[in-house]
């Protein structure tokens, strides 16, 4: 009941202060600046819901033209992700890159092919490190593709990339290095991938163009290494189970051709790689009986493991490669775009174990960057094992679990030591 009159007194005080029209007045404008306060609130709102929901949807008009609000041309203010797979061919005087145009922006939505588009490339070039679009020589491109001239023979150039759209929004840097061909021939190309130095292993390039009158040599496949014979050296002989049989003299068990059957296309499953109907074959025969003496004694178990690293950084299945990679060498086929995927894990673990970034120009550091990007094997050592770990744990302050992990124990234990 008190609450009940102190409501009525309130009431009847306001009143009183209505009929008053000095009082009147001042009402009326308390609710005219409240009712003004309230409508400017719920314009702001309804108009970053609307941004929003566009931001959402890819459409970027609210500040582009769509609701001819500071209307332009601009059809995407979001920014460009950087341009991948850094490639190179060079000679001693020259260098022609070429990489992947973005197709995205930075928050994963599509790049339109209106005004958003990319429109042209900055291509930094300096034979001192470069981790962004500035500094050293500079140099445009309207294509994912350019040709640097004027360079020193025997040299190692470090390239930055960055992709511009129509709205002058820049990319961040797409970096990598090539070394140029020297005087005697050979030259190599470093895969890029967000670094500022030396960022990856050397790759072999193309020879330097032929004189007008002769013709370009053929393009030869890898070399066999030694220990695998040329009957089981490509993919297609190794899915012929009789090619197989023969070249390391056992007999065929089908019932164990199951059971790597089985594992295989789990691995496919679990890696979401793809396989062909001959590579599977071929996969499942490697892991059943190997293809030579060396991964004979490896054990369908490892061989198994071999397979599975062969799938998560090359991509495909190759018996050389495998062969290469249970004998402790430096594979020659590549896949330059998985090893930019792994690339930051890769060196960062380098740089912990070996105090330094990788000298790619020394066999043993080489040798263990490859070990890690490409899971290589050696003839087994349990000491140069056990100081590997050992070395492991104590940088880590952890024991080596993944596939990764004990790559690193081997590029400790049996490359670098």
């Amino acid at each position: 009941m008190a609450m009940v009159h102190k409501i009525g007194e309130f009431s009847s005080n306001i009143k009183k202060s209505m009929n008053d029209p000095r009082n009147r007045k001042t009402w009326h404008n308390g609710i005219g600046i409240i009712v003004f306060a309230l409508f400017v609130l719920s314009s702001f709102v309804v108009n970053r819901t609307v941004q929003a929901l566009n931001l959402a949807a890819g459409n970027y008009g609210y500040y582009g033209g769509t609701y001819g609000y500071n209307a332009s041309t601009t059809s995407s203010d979001a920014v460009p992700s950087a341009p991948t797979s850094l490639s190179a061919s060079v000679t001693q005087t020259t260098a022609s890159l070429s990489w992947t145009a973005p197709t995205t922006t930075t928050i994963s939505t599509a790049i339109s092919t209106g005004g958003g588009s990319i429109s042209s490339y900055l291509v930094h070039y300096n034979t001192s490190s470069l981790s962004s679009c500035s500094g050293g020589t500079s140099t445009t491109s309207t294509s994912a593709s350019a040709s640097l001239s004027s360079l020193s023979a025997n040299t190692t150039y470090y390239v930055a990339i960055c992709a511009v759209d129509n709205n002058s929004n820049e990319s961040s840097a797409l970096t990598g290095s090539f070394i140029t061909q020297s005087t005697g021939g050979g030259g190599a190309v470093v895969s890029g991938g967000g670094g500022a130095a030396p960022t990856g292993p050397t790759y072999p390039t193309a020879a330097p163009a032929a004189a007008p009158a002769v013709a370009p040599p053929a393009v030869t496949p890898p070399a066999i290494p030694p220990g695998l014979s040329v009957a089981v050296s490509r993919v297609a002989d190794v899915a012929n189970v009789a090619n197989v049989l023969q070249a390391i003299g056992v007999s065929r068990n089908t019932a164990a051709e199951g059971q790597s059957a089985t594992r295989v296309d789990a691995s496919v499953r679990e890696l979401r790689a793809t396989l062909t109907a001959e590579a599977r074959l071929a996969a499942i025969n490697f892991v059943t009986y190997g293809i030579s003496t060396a991964t004979v004694r490896l054990g369908s178990g490892e061989r198994l493991a071999l397979v599975r690293d062969q799938l998560e950084t090359l991509g495909r299945i190759s018996p050389v490669a495998l062969e290469q990679l249970a004998t402790g060498q430096k594979p020659t086929e590549r896949n330059l775009s998985k090893e930019q995927t792994q690339l930051s894990n890769v060196l960062l673990i380098f740089v912990k174990i070996s105090g330094h970034r990788p000298n790619f120009r020394v066999a043993k550091e080489d040798l263990a960057w490859n070990t890690m990007m490409y899971r290589v094997r050696f003839t087994r050592d349990l000491v140069k094992e056990r100081f590997g770990i050992s070395k492991f744990r104590q940088v880590f302050r952890r024991v080596p679990t993944s596939p990764l992990d004990w790559a690193a124990v081997r590029a400790w234990g049996y490359a670098l030591r």
